[in-house]
């Protein structure tokens, strides 16, 4: 019973962690002038992640009554903060996520480049030709 609810709070901080990460990133792009728009997906991501892990410990059994599945749900609250710091740097939209993960539109950051953008667009064309396939 302690290997789970261990396994549980380690996972559980980390989750924490990065929520805590994306916050302050968002807030960092807030503070060098990002606009709302510029910001809107990340703080999608975030709004999903921090439900997750609401979630999870809302529950209150450290992990003990389901931990496969409380795992995988901190698991996919790491990975939306994670594409939330993606999406603050210009990151193309991510190709593929689990089924349980929406792919949130993705806004342009401040860290954007015109190299960034046209990486994009050939990505999406090739993805389009493979599709043709």
């Amino acid at each position: 019973m302690e290997d789970i609810q261990d396994r549980f709070f380690n996972l559980r901080n980390t989750a924490l962690d990065a929520l805590v990460d994306l916050i302050e990133d968002i807030k960092a792009e807030k503070a060098k002038g990002a606009t709302d728009a510029q910001l809107a997906a990340a703080r999608t991501y975030q709004r999903k992640g921090q439900f997750m892990i609401d979630f999870v410990m809302s529950e209150n059994s450290m992990g003990f009554h389901a931990p496969q599945e409380a795992t995988r749900i901190l698991g996919d609250a790491i990975n939306q903060c994670r594409l939330g710091q993606l999406s603050l740097h210009g990151a193309p939209a991510p190709s593929h996520n689990p089924p349980n993960i929406e792919n949130v539109p993705p806004s342009p950051g401040p860290a954007a480049s015109p190299a960034k953008q046209t990486m994009k667009q050939e990505k999406s064309a090739t993805v389009a030709q493979l599709h043709q396939h």
